[in-house]
């Protein structure tokens, strides 16, 4: 039983044994200034890795490179036309807590796509967040080496 449960676990490391350093080309998006909403272009100096996250729940993670903790855990692994979608909100997600962030990895191509969609929606009555302390909805887009 146990060299089974061994091999088991061993099967499904080395499903994920491929990680991904993705580096961010463009990144576009929306920020409050003053009195309305612009469009904002915005630094492109992210780097993300993509590797096996060890929590069975979450096989794959995407971590800012140089941050111990994840920006998207991914519930799922590549599916089977090579496209890995992370939709989740890091840590909180562990709460389950989705702040509606999205990471897709496209592993032909090797060309990602990050949305980060917080800010703008969230300025409701009663929540104290107001235009000038939303966040900024974003996208990044780049591409992915094999590490």
């Amino acid at each position: 039983m146990r060299i089974i449960s061994s091999l088991v676990m061993f099967m499904s490391i080395s499903c994920y044994a491929e990680n991904y350093l993705c580096v961010a080309d463009k990144a576009s998006g929306f920020q409050f200034t003053k009195s309305n909403w612009e469009v904002a272009n915005f630094k492109t100096d992210n780097k993300y890795l993509i590797k096996y996250s060890g929590i069975e729940r979450f096989p794959l993670q995407v971590s800012k490179v140089g941050d111990d903790i994840p920006v998207i855990f991914c519930k799922e692994g590549f599916n089977s036309g090579g496209f890995l979608h992370c939709n989740s909100g890091g840590p909180l997600d562990m709460l389950g807590i989705v702040v509606g962030e999205n990471f897709t990895l496209n592993q032909k191509s090797l060309r990602f796509m990050r949305v980060v969609p917080r800010g703008y929606i969230n300025v409701v009555p009663g929540n104290k967040i107001s235009d000038s302390k939303s966040g900024t909805p974003h996208i990044e887009i780049g591409k992915c080496s094999r590490i």
